[in-house]
Order: structure tokens, then C-alpha cells, then sequence
């Protein structure tokens, strides 16, 4: 077999029979050839002093670990290939690529013997010119930087030479722009910045990555490898929020880019931010709160289209619950909140006195998305807007400025939902209770519908509050709505009162047995009486 081991390495090595490593994958897979035989069959050829020679003998080489999945090797014959790959990395460049294939399939098929991980690392960061080798090459590299980063076993080891390895792999990473690298590059990031430390190279790591925000990629057409804009947004977002150590690079970043003409960009922003309330801390958004507010508020009260404003909500809605979860850990975290709070319901507020009510709308969505933050910013909101609001209603005599004050009253009733049905404490709206009866009662008799069936929907929120009316409260509440049904009323009036007395039903079906029924079956007895005589 040594013989025939020999004639097929030199077909191979002299470019004769390329079919060879083949034939000699399976003879190795099937043990008729042991892998130590197979490098001493191929040692003239790995040491020759034609580089062309040492290339075909590399190649063969790498070609049968690739191949052989399923061989088993000892630590002590793995450590002897890591050795001899990693001394090849200083051989000419056209022998590189297949000295890292040879160690992508050492790191895929095989447990690298202790050490192996930091000798491969130091070993390619210091032989190889990343940006002067092939697409593919490089994805040996961000693959086996992603297999050391990701599986347990080598976890220690790398947290032991963690600089050298933040820095050879921002040096290797910066420059990439093949989509299918990055999308692997991407993931190592996110995994260096949760795994490693990484303090001194922070911002350096951040600006590997920053430089592809906002993506602007477009896939060719028929593109084979499938990947999409969106999987490389989101493969960015995740390494942009995966440490709070990128908060003062990243936070600028959105700013800067929230405030861009582009609304693609504006809406990745948006929704990057919203991410980074995940990771980032209370404090992290402390020093930059109000330029935050103003960016969001930029978005929100000046439109471009739904979608961005609906991203702008959802982003101040997280960061005012990361700045309230912050309260529980962080003791400063309360003037942070604090701080916040004042600066959009003081604006907020400001908008809700005006006469014209020209900005009660935007203003409202503003304060239903902090109020349905957390229970402080809900009790904060509550107490700064509520009252304002009751007050311009009585103040207002025009229909439609009064449902549009209604209408935010009735954002806050579905924020405080949350509040009501978590928690076993009183509600922010106690205080406010009688104003909000008595105020949704005068609806009932206003000459414009639409107000109307507002203070309908109003009372109907208050029935969904656990523990607020109480019951005497929910039977005059019964006896006002079905009163309303006795007169003649358009029918959206009476569409609108059958489903508010049908959400108190499910509350207190004794209110609607005590109240609604008898007047209903009074007013039918007394139709039939009329229609007899």
C-alpha cells in the first residue's frame, strides 16, 4: 500500500490525476491508510523547494482533512498539524489559502489540544495581510475566529489572550465588504462584546462595525447565497446593541443618523435605538436625554410618514422603561428618570393648553407611549396631563377640540390598563375618578356624536380598571348609558352604548340586571301599550 500510497501522492502532487485526493480521502477514512503515513508519503513534497510543489502537496493535504470528516485524531497528531499549519503561514502567498482550509477543517472536525487556539490566532494575525488575500480565505478566518468564540471549550483560552485578540481581529475585519463575510464577522463581534473583555479596544471594535450604519446594500439579481439587506441590518444591530460599552459611540451615531433626509435611515436608527434599551443602562441615556427627546420629538410632532413615527414612539416608550428599570439597581437612575419625564410632559403639556390644539394629537401619542412604559413614568404622566386635560375640555366649547381632548384622556385610560392589571396597589387614577365620571356624563347629552360615542369609550376603559368604580358607581354608570338608548340617537351613538354596557356586563352583570333590563323591558311594555291604543 506504501507503494500505491506514493504513485497516487506524485499523480497529484505533479498535476497528473487531480481525482487522487479522493481516492486518498476514503482510503484515509477507511483506515487502509493511517494520516501519518499519508504525511510521511508527502514530506518531500510539503518541503520542496519548488513553491508549485509545496502548493500541490498543501493542497492534498488540507484537501483529505476536508474531506475525511469522520477521521479521529489524537491530541498529539492534531498539536503536529496546528504546528505545521501555522509554520506555513510564513510560506509565499499563493500557499496560503490552502494552509487555512488545512485549519478550518483541524477547527471544524477535531478538539484543538490546549494552547492550539492562541498559537492558530497569534500565528495568522501576525503571517497574514487579511485585505490582500481571497473572499473565500478570509472566511476560513471569521469562521474559526466565530468557532473559538462560540464554543465553550475554548472560552478560557481566548479570555486568556483576549487583547491580542480584539485587536488582530479588528485588524483583520476592518476594510471587509463581501456580504458573506460580514454576516459571519458580524456575529463574532457580537459574541467578542458579550464574551471578552474589551474596555481598551471599545472604540475602536465600535468603529470596525459603524462604518456599515445604516446598510446600504442591495443584493444582485439572481444572487445564489440568498442573503438579504435585512439580514445584515440585523446582524449589525445585534453587534451595535450587544454591549453597553458601545453606548457613547453608538447613542451619537443614531442621533446623527435619525436627523438624516433618508428615511431608511432614519427608520433603522429608530428601531436600533429601541434595540439598545435592551443592553444599554439608565445612565448610558442620561448624558444624552435631551438631544434623544428632541430628535424623537422631531419625528413625532413633523411627520414623514407612519412607520417612522411609530418607530420614534416605540424608541422613547423603551427608553423611558430602561430609564425606570434602572430605578430597581441604580439609585441615580431616578434623577435620570426624573429628568426625562420633565423634559416631555413639561413640552407635552405646553401643546395640550394651547387654543388652536394644534399639536394635541402628536402630544397625546407622546404621553400614551411613557405612560405605557413602566409604573412610574404611568403615574408621572398621569398626574402632569390629566388634569390639563379635564380642564381644557370644560374650558373648550367646540366639538371637535373636545374629542380630540378626549381622545388623549382616552390614551392615558388604556396606558393606566397596564398599571391596573399588574399590580394590587392603587390606581394613578383614583385621584381623578369623579372628574372623569362626571366629565364622560355631559358627553352623553352633546349635540356632536362623535364626542358622544368619546365619552362612551371613556367610560367603557373605566370598566376595564380593576378595583376602580365602585358599585354604586357602575349602576348610576349602567343607568346613564341605557337612558341614552331610550331616545332617539344615531345609530353609531347606539352601536356605541350596547358595547360599553356589554363591557360593564362582563365586569357586573348585576348592574345591567339591576339597571338596563327593567328600563329596557319598561320601554317595551310601554310601546306595546301604545301600539294597542
Amino acid at each position: 500500500m506504501d507503494q500505491e500510497l506514493i504513485s497516487q501522492v506524485e499523480q497529484y502532487v505533479n498535476g497528473s490525476d487531480d481525482s487522487q485526493v479522493d481516492s486518498i480521502s476514503e482510503a484515509v477514512t477507511c483506515q487502509s491508510v493511517t494520516l501519518h503515513r499519508l504525511v510521511e508519503a508527502l514530506g518531500p513534497s510539503l518541503t520542496n523547494v519548488d513553491v508549485d510543489v509545496r502548493v500541490r502537496g498543501t493542497r492534498l493535504l488540507s484537501g483529505v482533512l476536508q474531506t475525511a470528516t469522520s477521521l479521529t485524531l489524537n491530541g498529539m497528531e492534531v498539536q503536529l498539524l496546528v504546528d505545521f499549519y501555522c509554520d506555513r503561514l510564513k510560506d509565499r502567498h499563493i500557499v496560503i489559502p490552502h494552509v487555512l482550509g488545512g485549519l478550518w477543517a483541524l477547527v471544524s472536525y477535531h478538539s484543538l489540544p490546549s494552547g492550539s487556539v492562541r498559537q492558530i490566532c497569534t500565528a495568522v494575525f501576525s503571517e497574514i495581510h487579511m485585505q490582500g488575500i481571497s473572499q473565500g480565505d478570509r472566511r476560513y478566518f471569521y469562521n474559526m475566529a466565530l468557532t473559538f468564540l462560540e464554543n465553550q471549550v475554548y472560552e478560557e483560552e481566548l479570555k486568556s489572550f483576549a487583547a491580542d485578540f480584539v485587536f488582530g481581529f479588528i485588524q483583520a475585519m476592518d476594510g471587509e465588504k463581501d456580504p458573506r463575510n460580514l454576516l459571519v464577522a458580524f456575529r463574532c463581534v457580537k459574541a467578542i462584546a458579550e464574551k471578552l473583555t474589551f474596555d481598551m479596544f471599545a472604540e475602536d471594535l465600535f468603529e470596525v462595525i459603524s462604518c456599515y450604519f445604516p446598510v446600504d446594500f442591495t443584493p444582485p439579481s439572481n444572487d445564489p447565497h440568498g442573503i438579504t439587506k435585512d439580514d445584515l441590518v440585523l446582524s449589525l444591530r445585534h453587534c451595535l446593541t450587544a454591549s453597553n460599552k458601545f453606548s457613547k459611540f453608538c447613542l451619537p451615531l443614531l442621533l446623527e443618523k435619525i436627523s438624516s433626509n433618508v428615511n431608511s435611515a432614519k427608520l433603522d436608527s429608530l428601531e436600533t435605538l429601541t434595540a439598545c434599551t435592551r443592553t444599554y443602562k439608565a445612565e448610558d441615556f442620561s448624558e444624552f436625554s435631551e438631544e434623544l427627546w428632541r430628535a424623537i420629538r422631531q419625528e413625532v410632532f413633523q411627520p414623514v410618514n407612519d412607520n417612522i413615527v411609530e418607530a420614534a414612539l416605540s424608541a422613547l416608550e423603551s427608553i423611558a422603561r430602561n430609564m425606570a428599570s434602572g430605578l430597581i439597581t441604580d439609585s441615580g437612575s431616578s434623577n435620570t428618570l426624573e429628568k426625562f419625564l420633565h423634559i416631555v410632559t413639561k413640552e407635552c403639556v405646553t401643546h395640550l393648553k394651547e387654543p388652536s390644539l394644534r399639536l394635541i394629537r402628536p402630544s397625546g401619542h407622546v404621553l400614551h407611549s411613557v405612560a405605557s412604559a413602566s409604573d412610574p413614568t404611568c403615574v408621572a404622566v398621569v398626574n402632569a396631563a390629566l388634569p390639563v386635560l379635564l380642564n381644557k375640555y370644560t374650558e373648550t366649547t367646540q366639538g371637535a377640540h373636545q374629542r380630540k381632548v378626549l381622545e388623549v384622556v382616552l390614551g392615558l385610560l388604556k396606558a393606566t390598563k397596564k398599571f391596573s392589571d399588574l399590580h394590587d396597589v392603587s390606581s394613578p387614577l383614583l385621584p381623578f375618578k369623579d372628574s372623569l365620571l362626571a366629565t364622560f356624563y355631559t358627553t352623553l347629552n352633546h349635540s356632536d356624536d362623535s364626542v358622544c360615542c368619546a365619552g362612551l369609550s371613556g367610560l367603557a376603559a373605566l370598566y376595564c380598571l380593576s378595583e376602580l368604580l365602585t358599585k354604586e358607581e357602575e349602576f348610576v354608570s349602567a343607568r346613564h348609558i341605557t337612558q341614552l338608548l331610550l331616545v332617539d340617537v344615531a345609530h353609531i351613538v347606539k352601536s356605541e352604548s350596547v358595547s360599553a354596557l356589554s363591557v360593564l356586563g362582563s365586569k357586573s352583570p348585576l348592574a345591567i340586571q339591576t339597571e338596563t333590563l327593567p328600563l329596557l323591558l319598561r320601554q317595551k311594555a310601554g310601546n306595546m301599550n301604545a301600539a294597542v291604543m
